[in-house]
């Protein structure tokens, strides 16, 4: 459900179905590199299904498209169902008062922009150099964080 999507990555609930009813939901199983993505409430809610995450079940919230791999990297279909002009088109699409919602049909006839493979593959070098970045300046911010904690501890203590 759009709940289990957090930053672009899945974050699973704890309900489970019995092993009877997962085999009537066989069609909803996700694949590695499938993309989730909300269908309903915020638009463009997307995460890339990875290892950990093959085989779970898309919740009714939820729908996935699988990219064809000569075609899209999952990446790249991510990344262009979430950017913001996307999201606009999703909200003008979506049907319902309370909370706009999508189905399968919408988001198959959606015209999405196809570069060739190896510029989809450079952008997701790109963005993967990126998050790494990101993830470190985050590491050194939860270091800053605690170095000035510390500081802060020990002026109030008067050991400054």
């Amino acid at each position: 459900n759009p709940m289990h999507i957090v930053a672009g990555r899945i974050k699973p609930g704890d309900q489970t179905v019995s092993d009877a009813k997962a085999k009537q939901l066989k069609n909803y199983r996700l694949a590695h590199g499938d993309v989730v993505m909300g269908r309903r409430g915020e638009m463009g809610r997307c995460a890339i299904v990875l290892d950990v995450e093959v085989g779970m079940l898309c919740g009714t919230g939820s729908l996935f498209v699988r990219p064809v791999a000569d075609e899209f990297t999952s990446l790249f279909l991510a990344s262009m169902l979430s950017n913001a002009s996307m999201k606009r088109h999703l909200e003008g699409l979506s049907q319902g008062v309370t909370m706009p919602n999508l189905n399968r049909t919408m988001i198959e006839k959606l015209r999405v922009p196809m570069p060739p493979l190896d510029l989809q593959h450079r952008f997701a070098r790109i963005v993967e150099s990126v998050e790494r970045q990101k993830a470190r300046l985050r590491g050194h911010l939860a270091d800053l964080d605690a170095l000035f904690a510390s500081l802060q501890h020990r002026a109030f203590r008067g050991e400054l």
